[in-house]
């Protein structure tokens, strides 16, 4: 799991004398207990992530594709549209099985789940269901960016940017 990460930290610490090693490994230790605090903090403010998709307007011209959605613990929510089954099939194929995956599902332009390429873990179909129906939100415009976390929309490139600021200001 996280061997590989002890060797490189101690193959970066190891250095001239031992007054400079301990330094730089307090600064590893410290660095990587700050990393974490970190990421706890911007989980409290961001449950849901800062991901962000662009909005499908609702028109029937948007109907008549393929979209496959998946979600996974290590990389979130993935939604592409693909114009042939297909196209949608080889995008389905080769969805991150090894990050997690927690469902996958080829929606048909008539917004029926393909029988044949649906997986869903538990709890996870109604999400993935959700997920398809607010590609067409009638409410928003081409390039609007809808954002499952309603704290993002508010306040999130101020944190993303104070944060970035912070990591600067103590590197």
């Amino acid at each position: 799991s996280n061997w590989p990460n002890l060797g490189m930290f101690i193959a970066f610490t190891v250095f001239k004398n031992t007054g400079s090693t301990v330094q730089i490994a307090w600064q590893g230790i410290l660095g990587t207990m700050f990393a974490g605090f970190n990421m706890q903090v911007l989980l409290m403010l961001f449950p849901e992530g800062a991901r962000g998709y662009p909005c499908v307007p609702h028109s029937a011209s948007n109907r008549v594709a393929y979209y496959v959605i998946w979600f996974s613990k290590s990389n979130g929510w993935h939604v592409v549209r693909r114009q042939t089954l297909a196209g949608a099939w080889s995008v389905y194929s080769r969805t991150n099985a090894f990050g997690g995956l927690r469902a996958r599902a080829i929606f048909h332009p008539d917004g029926t789940v393909d029988r044949w390429a649906r997986w869903f873990g538990p709890g996870m179909e109604e999400n993935v269901q959700s997920k398809y129906e607010s590609l067409f939100k009638s409410g928003c415009k081409k390039g609007d960016i809808i954002y499952k976390d309603p704290n993002y929309a508010k306040c999130g490139n101020v944190v993303c940017f104070l944060n970035v600021a912070l990591v600067v200001f103590l590197f």
